[in-house]
């Protein structure tokens, strides 16, 4: 890809198949194609333009479960370009682009956006819902919803919610949710949720909520090592479906 120009960004956006879209728009699945919005109006307002997200950012714009995931080049000249007013302030709306890439999921579109970005940019959009058997892998403040026997990745902030016998990773602050048998693993000020039989572990002051004979695992930095408190519901006052917290060397019962 030629590097860009200083008034150009990248956007990511997702199609249907063979690139069909809203108003029966159907986008070019060639990349270097000249793209011309024919109701294009330079305002505020959705509609009368094509829309994406401005280097992945954005809100639950893109459809995940898209067979086609688009990455734009766009020149964000006055006349051009709207973001960040009005409408346009979870994506962007713009009258003309380039089809830098083709694909047929959102990671690999997403990679290609986060290689040429800014330094410091997250594509924080993602939002994943897989069925049964489904693996998900989200970055950060991710929502990630998954079916049985599912495995979910979160990045930071992250919101996971996990069916039976899921095993649930996420990253700092998130919030896991998990079937019967889960397996959740939390980091750090982390909210972790689980079903009967499940296992949670969390890193200083998270809280967890198993369900009967459900473990509970804090992983406690002492000040030399890393140390783990473990509780079963039913036993040392621990009940199901109530919140605890480990602080200044006890488990202690949230209180909502």
């Amino acid at each position: 890809m030629r590097k860009l120009k200083a008034n150009e960004i990248l956007v990511l956006r997702s199609c249907g198949v063979g690139g069909a879209s809203e108003r029966n728009f159907v986008w070019p699945l060639t990349v270097g194609a000249v793209v011309e919005a024919p109701d294009w109006q330079d305002t505020d307002a959705c509609g009368h333009g094509l829309h994406g997200l401005p280097w992945a950012q954005g809100g639950d714009y893109c459809d995940n479960s898209a067979p086609v995931w688009l990455v734009l080049r766009v020149s964000t000249v006055k006349g051009n370009y709207r973001h960040g007013t009005g409408n346009m302030t979870d994506k962007c709306k713009f009258g003309a682009c380039t089809v830098e890439g083709v694909f047929d999921n959102s990671k690999d579109a997403t990679d290609m956006i986060l290689a040429h970005a800014p330094a410091g940019t997250v594509a924080n959009y993602c939002m994943l819902k897989g069925g049964d058997y489904s693996t998900l892998t989200g970055g950060d403040c991710s929502t990630l919803t998954g079916g049985g026997y599912s495995t979910l990745t979160g990045g930071d902030c992250s919101t996971l919610t996990g069916g039976d016998r899921s095993t649930l990773t996420g990253g700092y602050r998130s919030t896991l949710t998990g079937g019967y048998h889960s397996t959740l693993t939390g980091g750090y000020g982390s909210t972790l949720t689980g079903g009967n039989d499940s296992t949670l572990t969390g890193g200083d002051g998270s809280t967890l909520t198993g369900g009967g004979c459900s473990t509970l695992c804090w992983r406690v930095w002492d000040g030399s090592h890393y140390r783990l408190h473990v509780r079963y519901t039913g036993e040392d006052g621990i009940e199901a479906g109530k919140a605890y917290r480990y602080e200044n060397g006890q488990i202690v019962e949230v209180t909502r």
